[in-house]
């Protein structure tokens, strides 16, 4: 439970080390391709070749771009963002192939081919499909190919909604074992206290006070990036949040310039307790008594069905399910070892009991300390 390694790229200890990242993440706001006027689609060009300094460098880059939407705007000529779900959607099909041909020509100009990647929340939270986004990434880079990252806007309902790819960019990042997430985004990095708040910059941890602070200032929508580098930062990986209009953003930043915000790392999980805590959607909850909270939250012990009082939802073994306490809040997650409806028949009995209820002791444990994190 919580097996700690040591940092998957490498340990962080001010911003000049961040020379040493050989795998990136950049993510793209839409505000990037856009100002008064509408689309700026010329600032693709811009930002490719701030990128390709990178890729000379011998460093592994992923873009995860946004934009598709407004590249969809000004292909149908329309003046005003539409609200309706449906209609952002159409427009963002419109949009994607002409935000990649933007990719595709600023890269190609410096001959590097590009690959586009669709995603839905579905490929991160089922584990195979996680999995296989990371085998496919890491192809790419053995190709040579740099790889664009969009979340799929024309069935993915959540991204136009909330997270304009922050939190996807993050997951990326995890899945990939990158050394350095870089948002690109509208603000100069992370807002202090008050309406005119200078940039903070340096963040040791992402706690609720800095979600709290990031809250603060709703124009500049600073709460999804926070909330992206806490995944990022747990998982081991640094980041750095600045504005996008940066003159050579990415590679002052992998410089060691002091621009943005630099999210430090912390002690990262493995990669799998990762995606538990961060990716995974659990599927049930099994509510435990005070004694089996205290044991699974201050041992590394499995959770038996002695210590569980009550089984909600519907699953199957090998899903994820919460751990809630007697008072019905989540502290932990873990890989399920049986159904819901064998959870709910064995809940409250002693190990010796099980063979005589279900006819077989398939485990002795509900969820294994190998397969469970605590929040």
């Amino acid at each position: 439970m919580n097996h700690i390694k040591p940092a998957n790229g490498f340990p962080l200890v001010d911003r000049k080390d961040l020379a040493n990242a050989r795998r990136v993440v950049v993510k793209v706001g839409t505000s990037a391709f856009v100002d008064r006027q509408g689309l700026a689609s010329e600032r693709v060009r811009t930002l490719v070749d701030d990128i390709v300094s990178l890729v000379w460098r011998g460093i592994d880059v992923i873009v995860v771009s946004s934009g598709a939407i407004p590249f969809g705007m000004e292909a149908l000529r329309l003046k005003e963002r539409p609200r309706d779900l449906n209609t952002l959607q159409a427009i963002a099909a419109v949009g994607q192939s002409l935000l990649m041909k933007g990719y595709e020509e600023g890269f190609g100009a410096h001959n590097i081919n590009v690959a586009q990647v669709l995603l839905t929340a579905d490929d991160v939270t089922d584990r195979r499909r996680y999995v296989n986004v990371r085998n496919t990434v890491l192809t790419l880079f053995n190709l040579g190919v740099v790889p664009v990252v969009n979340e799929n806007d024309t069935i993915a309902v959540d991204e136009i909604r909330y997270g304009d790819n922050d939190k996807l960019s993050a997951h990326v990042a995890v899945a990939v074992e990158a050394d350095l997430l870089i948002l690109l985004s509208g603000s100069d990095g992370l807002l202090g206290p008050g309406r005119d708040g200078a940039r903070v910059p340096v963040v040791e941890e992402v706690t609720p006070v800095v979600e709290r602070q990031a809250r603060r200032h709703p124009k500049a929508k600073l709460a999804s990036k926070v909330k992206a580098s806490r995944i990022a930062t747990h998982a081991g990986i640094p980041v750095v949040m600045l504005h996008h209009s940066t003159e050579r953003a990415c590679e002052m930043v992998v410089d060691g310039e002091d621009l943005g915000t630099l999210f430090k790392p912390q002690k990262p999980l493995e990669g799998r307790f990762t995606w538990l805590l961060f990716s995974s959607r659990p599927k049930g909850v099994l509510r435990v008594d005070a004694g089996a909270k205290s044991a699974l939250t201050s041992r590394q012990c499995s959770l038996l069905p002695s210590g569980v009082i009550e089984v909600e939802g519907t699953f199957r073994k090998g899903d994820t399910v919460s751990l809630a306490g007697p008072d019905g809040e989540e502290f932990a997650r873990g890989i399920v070892n049986y159904t819901s409806r064998d959870a709910a028949k064995i809940a409250g009995l002693q190990t010796d009991e099980i063979a005589g209820v279900l006819g077989k002791e398939s485990y002795k444990e509900l969820v294994n300390s190998h397969n469970l994190v605590v929040l």
